[in-house]
């Protein structure tokens, strides 16, 4: 272990342009929403750390001690943390898309809604780990360690598992569509209501691992062991080749052998018009395009040149902190930026729903979840759907960060500074190319944001004076009507007063002010 270090030397270090930390002792510092993007901080010390929302993109993070650290929020997009210790640690909504894990240890982790979307996870550790509903589209997971983790309603379209280990995970309701688990081990895994269209299972060992309602459209099981798996209706099974599969005691929904009705080359016939066989989903790329980071401001350094407001210019890496009175200068000017889209949310979309009717579908189109097992139908139908409003209310990972910052993790309106009720809004919700500039948006209170949605509150323009509808300024919402917009910490990111008076104008019963 390295020498110890203060927060506020690895802030002045980094603001002059330092990025070696390796082996440094960061115990026992509160890094939340720092930035040390590009740091390397080989074999770090940051055990129990504090770093949630803090900006680590492309910080080099290989061997570090991170175990039961908090890295919730926090973008580690490109980021080598191979052969980490992560034991324990929390990377809930964690942006790792990217990524390098090979060999990290992420036992009993927990990466629900993290992105891992092109993630390298090859010999990676996650044993007994939490991946509820994240973003695993197209990650390496070669000889991973997945024994007892819960990835139920995972995204890992794509995925790469061959050899890995996947006894008794829960996979209940995963997108698996076009994973490779050739030579997997899947024993008395649970994948009921999983999709596995043309997925490859060819060599895995699926001993009494549970099939039921699952899609299998496709897939390749041969040589697989199946030994008292539990499958689902044949309908679920069309095209699906079984050719040296072991099918000793594997049973169909009704109690039936399947070797009743497979045809001699060992698959199940596929009578449908190649019209009605739904195409492999569509892959979104993802942008590379660098965004505006905005996590330097609180610490009071830029690391980009622009122009003082004095007029000199600042070096692209600073000499030391600016005065106490300076005004702090955004990284860049958002004038400058390029409009980007935002880092992607964790796709929820598992499987459509089953053909038999069994399951819990939403109206919306390719939604379906089947309930674990001692869970009610009525309280599993909550808990998901709850998940999913939640996820998309607060907004992209990376855009939500911004708007911490910019407004000190306070509600623009009422000052709540209750983090995890916190909400990133865009102005101009139908906008056609979102950015991640906080000028874009407002950081709003979850039923503050339910009122500007349903048009009930709106800002004034030029003055930034917050008004509510009629009915509501006899209620508690009365106590901030008339009241100002809370400023940013920047001039540059105040919201943008055309996005504003775009939701104005939504707004009818301001017409009669």
């Amino acid at each position: 272990m390295g020498d110890k270090i203060s927060l506020k030397d690895v802030i002045h270090f980094y603001a002059e342009g330092r990025r070696n930390f390796r082996n440094a002792d960061f115990s026992g510092l509160e890094f939340k929403r720092i930035n040390l993007q590009e740091a390397d901080l080989q074999g770090a010390y940051i055990r129990w750390g504090e770093l949630q929302g803090a900006n680590l993109r492309g910080a080099n993070l290989s061997w570090a001690d991170l175990q039961k650290a908090n890295l919730s929020d926090a973008v580690l997009h490109q980021a080598n943390l191979k052969d980490a210790n992560l034991k324990g640690a929390c990377l809930q909504w964690a942006d790792l898309s990217e990524a390098n894990l090979q060999g990290a240890t992420v036992i009993k982790g927990n990466l629900s809604f993290a992105n891992l979307r092109d993630a390298c996870l090859r010999l990676a550790k996650f044993q007994d780990a939490n991946l509820d509903k994240t973003n695993l589209n197209g990650a390496d997971l070669r000889v991973a360690m997945l024994q007892d983790a819960d990835l139920s309603d995972a995204d890992i379209q794509r995925g790469k598992l061959q050899e890995a280990n996947l006894s008794r995970a829960n996979l209940t309701g995963a997108n698996l569509e076009g994973a490779n688990f050739q030579g997997a081990t899947l024993e008395q895994a649970n994948l009921m209501g999983a999709n596995l269209t043309r997925a490859s299972l060819n060599q895995a060992s699926l001993q009494r691992a549970n099939l039921t309602d699952a899609k299998l459209f496709g897939s390749n099981f041969d040589g697989a062991n199946l030994t008292d798996a539990k499958l689902p209706a044949i309908e679920n099974m069309l095209g699906v080749s079984f050719k040296g599969a072991n099918l000793k005691g594997a049973k169909l929904p009704n109690g039936d052998s399947l070797q009743q009705v497979l045809l001699p080359n060992g698959s199940l016939a596929d009578p449908r018009h190649p019209s009605e066989i739904a195409p492999t989903s569509p892959v979104e790329p993802r942008t590379n395009q660098r965004k505006q980071d905005l996590l330097d401001i609180a610490n009071g350094y830029s690391t980009t040149s622009r122009l003082s407001s004095s007029g000199g210019t600042v070096g692209g890496s600073p000499e030391g902190l600016p005065p106490g009175k300076a005004r702090r200068s955004p990284l860049k000017s958002p004038e400058a930026e390029s409009p980007g889209t935002p880092d992607p949310l964790p796709l929820l979309i598992p499987p459509l729903p089953p053909e038999n009717g069994k399951g819990l579908s939403s109206a919306t189109v390719g939604i379906v979840s089947l309930p674990e097992a001692g869970i009610p139908l009525g309280k599993h139908r909550y808990l998901y759907s709850a998940s999913i409003a939640i996820s998309h209310r607060r907004g992209p990972g990376e855009f939500r960060q911004n708007l911490l910052t910019a407004y000190n993790s306070c509600c623009a309106v009422t000052g709540c500074n209750a983090e995890p009720v916190l909400e990133a809004v865009y102005l101009k919700a139908n906008d056609l190319n979102p950015s991640t500039d906080p000028s874009s948006g407002l950081l709003l209170r979850s039923d503050i944001h339910t009122l500007f949605d349903l048009y009930l509150l709106a800002i004034e323009p030029q003055s930034l004076k917050v008004l509510f509808s009629p009915e509501l300024r006899e209620t508690s919402y009365g106590e901030y009507h008339g009241k100002l917009l809370r400023e940013a910490i920047a001039p540059e990111f105040q919201p943008d007063r055309l996005k504003l008076q775009f939701h104005w104008d939504l707004c009818q019963w301001t017409q009669d002010l």
